[in-house]
């Protein structure tokens, strides 16, 4: 199993070992299947912990972080591959994992997927315990997790259920570390009226146009109805629809991504990794058949 997930990177960074698949997670259906990509460290590999780094979203796939920000294989906004140096392969052998399924490129063949923290922790511990059989020399090893933005709540879920089962795993959990973190509650965090009118991109009538809905979505929320809390939040921030519709974000402040205030739209870098990942050429390149990274009707993004 582990000479059948040896996978050879692109060049700059063909010499790197790595290895890359699909883990089941679930005991019952065997249809739940985490997807990843490991890459040892090229120096003192058996010295250097283990890290896994799972990405946010939720829905973003983990290799977003290899290529765009820590991994040792870049990609540039003109396509091109480069070796990104210093990278964390430095300090640690890496796994990029896309957690919960439906993130990036793990899927469950019956489209059931978790719905809470504990569901995908509890994904995320067999999917350690069986990497562990398959790459035991991280056995006894230190081990840290780390989450990006909301891939934080994954990266605490996954600890919390480390550090109350101990004896879980094989190797000795040092330490957690979470980047621009997504811990509190979604809708303290997203509801940027008064942010957006500061940064001058809302005036007065769009300020209370702004608040005034999540003011319904905070309702519906108190009210338990969070399938429908869900859909007007996406009709009010994430712009997940069709192309001819456009959420309350874009039609107040004419940006097309609220990533970044001094950007109106998605970088040329991100949508050139998401066609990279996306081609026949990658794909090759893992010699097996990956499935599409998930994106929005209408729109080249990872997020969910």
């Amino acid at each position: 199993m582990r000479n059948a997930s040896r996978v050879w990177l692109p060049s700059p960074c063909a010499k790197l070992k790595a290895y890359s698949g699909f883990i089941p997670v679930d005991d019952d259906k065997n249809s739940t299947y985490l997807f990843f990509l490991h890459i040892k460290s090229q120096v003192n590999s058996k010295f250097k912990p283990l890290l896994v780094w799972m990405q946010g979203g939720p829905g973003i796939s983990a290799l977003f972080g290899q290529f765009l920000e820590n991994g040792p294989l870049g990609i540039d906004a003109t396509g091109n591959l480069f070796r990104r140096r210093p990278a964390i392969l430095s300090d640690f052998n890496v796994v990029y994992l896309d957690t919960p399924a439906g993130s990036g490129y793990s899927f469950d063949t019956t489209g059931t997927y978790p719905s809470t923290l504990e569901e995908s922790s509890v994904h995320a511990i067999r999917f350690l315990r069986r990497f562990m059989r398959i790459f035991p020399e991280y056995h006894n090893r230190e081990f840290f997790i780390a989450g990006e933005s909301y891939g934080a709540r994954s990266a605490i879920g996954l600890a919390h259920r480390v550090l109350s089962r101990p004896t879980d795993l094989p190797c000795r959990l040092k330490g957690v570390m979470l980047g621009v973190g997504f811990v509190f509650p979604l809708l303290q965090i997203i509801n940027s009226a008064d942010y957006l009118y500061f940064s001058g991109l809302l005036d007065d009538r769009g300020r209370t146009k702004f608040a005034d809905r999540f003011k319904q979505i905070q309702q519906l929320v108190d009210e338990q109805k969070l399938v429908e809390a869900a859909k007007l939040l996406s009709q009010t921030v994430l712009n997940m629809h069709p192309a001819e519709h456009k959420c309350l974000f874009v039609e107040l402040t004419g940006f097309q991504s609220h990533a970044n205030i001094i950007r109106d739209r998605i970088s040329r870098r991100f949508e050139t990794y998401m066609s990279y990942a996306n081609s026949t050429e990658f794909k090759r390149s893992f010699t097996f058949r990956l499935p599409d990274l998930w994106m929005p009707q209408g729109l080249k993004l990872l997020w969910l």
